[in-house]
């Protein structure tokens, strides 16, 4: 068995053939792989597919994506992987663990300071990873504001998708081309969807879908008063009894205008590790530094005993590196001494749109 290495563009059918196999057995050929993630298994993402070989077939795979969040004008580079995956008669031997830690450092060496994984299993807890966080999960009730108009994002549209989006305070910053390919595909959070650009001047879109009798907002931005008001509009158009909607702990507008829904905290879907904390301290540097109202220099530490976090003159001790990522990224499990309110947790985006920002 060999190493982990980089696919070539002769190992793609291969490894969107396996990856199909184990993700979408029973999917249409209409949802194989490739062609829900054309921007993950692509010749110009290769850099970020590896693979394990068995003699001449792939034993095991994974695939990632480099990309950058913004946090209120901090940029952090960050990775995402997912299609891990092993071939039946090669399973139990370490494989996928292999790649996982090969895409770490791989990672690590593209600048990214944060790994983004689509799951939880047991692997990724072993290899440092912890929760997402919480989301705060509103359920709207019925109403029809029939003064909002709605109208699905076509292919002319996009640019105002993407305009919306890149006014938005968290976010994954997202080229338009890589938006387009992933509008094509029709998928979010692994779902078909659909994209509608909301109020009469296009003050805010909604990318989502009914399962069932429910529609289930994945993604939004923009207007937040026309948000809430275009999840009930979008209700009644398409006969929906309920609508969900996740709002991050950080978006105080929209919060206010789902006061009176009926809020749950659920789990963001997925994992993270903090592959770099001091290089991702220091990229959160304007942030903290505005959050606090001062200059607040950062440094982690790792001794012996465990890691030493000061931001500002503010400062924490962590016996285990699970527990400062629960602490900085407010993953679930964690409590915080009242002179961090405010300053923690690190609001991040929730990856949507699976070409882009998670596998």
């Amino acid at each position: 068995m060999n190493e982990p290495v980089q696919a070539t563009v002769d190992d793609l059918p291969e490894i969107t053939a396996l990856c199909t196999e184990v993700f979408r057995r029973n999917a249409p050929p209409e949802h194989a792989m490739d062609r829900d993630f054309p921007r993950v298994f692509s010749e110009d993402n290769l850099a970020q597919l590896w693979v394990i070989r068995a003699g001449d077939k792939i034993a095991a795979h994974i695939a990632g994506l480099i990309r950058t969040v913004n946090v209120y004008g901090a940029s952090v580079p960050v990775g995402s992987i997912g299609a891990v995956c092993t071939r039946e008669a090669c399973r139990g031997q370490g494989l996928a663990t292999r790649l996982l830690h090969r895409m770490m450092a791989h990672i690590v060496q593209h600048g990214g300071v944060l790994m983004f994984v689509s799951g939880g299993r047991g692997m990724y807890r072993r290899a440092g990873c912890c929760g997402l966080g919480l989301i705060h999960r509103c359920r709207v009730p019925p109403q029809d504001h029939d003064e909002v108009p709605v109208a699905e994002c076509g292919a002319d549209e996009l640019g105002v998708v993407l305009s919306l989006s890149q006014a938005e305070p968290v976010r994954f910053v997202r080229a338009e081309a890589d938006l387009r390919a992933a509008l094509e595909t029709g998928m979010a959070a692994n779902r078909s969807w659909r994209t509608w650009l909301l109020g009469e001047h296009e003050e805010a879109y909604i990318v989502g879908h009914r399962r069932e009798d429910t529609l289930v907002v994945e993604e939004f931005g923009g207007e937040r008063h026309i948000v809430a008001h275009g999840v009930q509009r979008l209700m009644a158009q398409y006969e929906a009894a309920h609508g969900v909607i996740g709002v991050g702990h950080w978006d105080v507008a929209l919060r206010g205008q789902l006061a009176g829904c009926h809020v749950e905290d659920v789990h963001i879907p997925g994992t993270i590790k903090i592959l770099q904390p001091e290089h991702l301290l220091r990229k959160l540097e304007p942030y903290l530094e505005e959050r606090m109202g001062r200059p607040a220099p950062t440094s982690c530490v790792r001794s012996p005993i465990g890691w030493h976090v000061a931001i500002g003159e503010r400062q924490a001790f962590f016996e285990a590196e699970e527990d400062m990522a629960r602490f900085l990224l407010g993953a679930p499990g964690c409590s915080r001494a009242p002179e961090w309110e405010g300053v923690l947790p690190v609001p991040l985006p929730a990856p949507t749109l699976p070409d882009l920002e998670y596998v």
